[in-house]
This record gives structure tokens, sequence and C-alpha cells, in this order.
């Protein structure tokens, strides 16, 4: 992800974590985007892949998706995906 840095994002962030209900976000100040001068680039990079753990709870079926032609944008680019990679059935009218 990339992001301009932003003394505003910044102190919005500090002010967020001090809030009672927030306590527990703990904000790490020295992080590199707090280091990071303002008005630049702040690319954040991280490629480790995350495996989710064995959950027996988890659905394991066959799926399918309804859809229709009045859908939002990112809504038929998700179903395209989904249809793609073969996750879901679409079911109802072309987007």
């Amino acid at each position: 992800m990339d992001r301009k840095v932003s003394q505003y994002f910044k102190d919005l962030t500090i002010a967020v974590a001090e809030m009672e209900e927030y306590k527990y976000l703990k904000i790490d100040t020295t992080t590199a985007y707090f280091k990071a001068p303002n008005g630049t680039i702040f690319k954040e990079r991280d490629t480790t892949i995350i495996q989710p753990t064995k959950n027996k709870l988890r659905y394991n079926g066959k799926v399918c998706m309804l859809i229709g032609p009045k859908c939002f944008s990112n809504a038929k680019d998700f179903a395209t995906e989904f249809e793609y990679h073969n996750f879901a059935t679409l079911i109802g009218e072309p987007l």
C-alpha cells in the first residue's frame, strides 16, 4: 500500500489512540511511517503469506453468488473474480 505521509494523519492516529475506547491500539510513533517526512510517499510492503489455521467449523461445500444487473462496479469486479477463480457459481442476470 502506498500513501502520502501527512502530519494531519500522524496527529489523528495519536489522538484516536489516546481516546479511552481505543486504548488497545498501542500506536508506536517510532515506526517508519511516523519517521517519514511529511509530503513523501510511504510504501508499505508486507509480503508474508498468512495461512489460516485449521478450523473444523469452516464451510467446505459448494458456494453460489446471486448477482443482478444493478450491482455497483466493485460488486461486479468481486463477482467476476469469484467466477474466474472458481470460488463460486454465479446465479442471476449478467452484470
